[in-house]
């Protein structure tokens, strides 16, 4: 059986025939282990390797590992370069996308940008951060949700400062309150996503002001109670 792939491997990369996509995983299975599978599965599987491989750690071998690619490579190789260094590497990679940062187009650093959630730190803040200030919505989008993901981050820190005023309790139930005229630009943008990334201890200290609340009309009730029947 081994030869018979080793064999269609080969005819396949004379002719430039790729196998269908479902067998995909299968060979890059198939050459896992043995370095000198490498070359003949690559060719023949194509680019769909390296969307696998940025997708599946143990097919890291048809990934790049030379960083000129960043430079040069394709936009697929570029990003299968990016998720190789950020699992071996992760401040090597967020390096990386910074060096060009300016340089992409918007969809490049919105997918890039997204790759820092594998193994997402403090360190990765400053990069976020900046994105914050893109140009592109969806970059922006992607740069919150991955800020929100930091409780210790100054995102964070602005989003419960900006959830505090909006929360009150109204009948023993926590309810937001959005501002009058919020508008449809950055600035309401903006609350969204503080709204969004408020960390869980923001609405912890809201459930703690309703059970207050709530314990403070029972007391209430309760003295009310005691007047009444020393009344009678």
């Amino acid at each position: 059986m081994r030869e018979l792939v080793e064999e269609w491997l080969g005819l396949a990369g004379r002719a430039g025939v790729r196998p269908p996509p479902e067998l995909a995983p299968a060979l890059l299975d198939y050459a896992e282990a043995r370095p000198e599978r490498h070359t003949s599965v690559l060719e023949a599987v194509g680019p769909l390797a390296l969307w696998l491989a940025a997708r599946e750690p143990r097919w890291a071998y048809a990934l790049p590992a030379d960083d000129g690619v960043w430079k040069a490579g394709t936009p697929d190789e570029r990003h299968a370069l990016l998720v190789r260094r950020r699992r071996e590497d992760p401040a090597a990679a967020r390096e990386l996308l910074a060096s060009t940062w300016a340089e992409e187009t918007w969809e490049d650093r919105e997918a890039f940008l997204g790759e820092l959630e594998l193994g997402l730190t403090d360190a990765d803040e400053p990069l976020l951060e900046a994105a914050l200030d893109d140009r592109r919505k969806p970059v922006r989008d992607v740069a919150a949700e991955l800020l929100a993901r930091l409780p210790g981050s100054a995102f964070a820190a602005r989003a419960a400062a900006a959830v505090r005023p909006l929360l009150r309790v109204e009948a023993g139930e926590l309810v937001v309150t959005l501002p009058d005229a919020q508008g449809r630009g950055r600035r309401s943008e903006r609350l969204t996503a503080m709204i969004a990334a408020a960390p869980l201890a923001t609405w912890v200290e809201g459930e703690t002001a309703v059970a207050a609340s709530d314990g403070a009309a029972a007391a209430a009730a309760g003295d009310d109670g005691r007047a009444a029947a020393a009344g009678d």
